[in-house]
This record gives structure tokens, C-alpha cells and sequence, in this order.
């Protein structure tokens, strides 16, 4: 299973279920909706992840590419000029990188909870 987003929870996804008031349930329809909205998760999850990992790459190659150009422009005149293009490309990178590693405000659990809470489930951990 893929745990992705959920990492900076401790709990991985495959492992997660919002807290329902289970009074008056019935638990095997409650575990098919948990199970529904888990595969609904799971593909939010997929989905974002192989959107941040081409906007990481982006974002390496556009910081790279600015750094190297402001560490040559940096560098005219002198003998230093290839080290500063170096120097520029690796910031540039690092810059790109920092920017790409954004939390997302919609996570996958949110995304289960609303799920759970939609299909009428009083709800009782406070994500939504």
C-alpha cells in the first residue's frame, strides 16, 4: 500500500480510520463506505504524489537553470566565474526542491473523513 502523504501523521493510510460514533451503526455497511472511501484516498493519494514529483522536477531544473545563469552573471570579470555558474546551479536547485516539498492542505485522510462524514456518519475527530 501506498503511505505517501500520510507520512507526516505517523499513521500510514492503509492503517488510518476516522473515529464514527459507531451508536446505532450498522458495521458491516459502515466497513464497505470505509472501505469505498479508503480506495477514494488511496487514488487522491496517487495522484497528488505524481503531481508533486513532476512539479519537483520542474521546479530543480527551472532553480538550476536561474542559478547558473545569476552565478555566471555574478562571476564576470573574474577567474571565478564557472565556480559561481556551479554554486548557482546548486542553490538554484535547492531552491526548487525547498519550494516542491509544500504540505498539502487536502490530504488523503481529509479526503476519508469528508468521505465518511458525506455518507451521514457522525463524524467525531475534527479534520473537516
Amino acid at each position: 500500500m501506498c503511505a505517501g502523504l500520510t507520512a507526516y501523521s505517523g499513521v500510514p493510510l492503509e492503517n488510518y480510520a476516522p473515529v464514527v460514533d459507531t451508536y446505532s451503526v450498522d458495521l458491516a455497511k459502515y466497513d464497505r463506505d470505509r472501505a469505498e472511501c479508503w480506495l477514494i484516498a488511496i487514488q487522491a493519494e496517487a495522484a497528488s504524489k505524481q503531481w508533486r514529483d513532476a512539479r519537483l522536477v520542474r521546479n530543480i531544473l527551472a532553480g538550476a537553470v536561474i542559478g547558473t545563469v545569476i552565478g555566471s552573471a555574478a562571476g564576470i570579470g573574474t577567474l571565478n566565474r564557472s565556480d559561481n555558474a556551479k554554486k548557482g546551479v546548486v542553490f538554484g536547485a535547492l531552491v526548487g526542491t525547498a519550494d516542491s516539498t509544500e504540505d498539502i492542505k487536502l490530504g488523503p485522510r481529509r479526503i476519508m473523513d469528508r468521505c465518511i462524514a458525506n455518507r451521514r456518519y457522525d463524524l467525531l475527530n475534527n479534520t473537516l
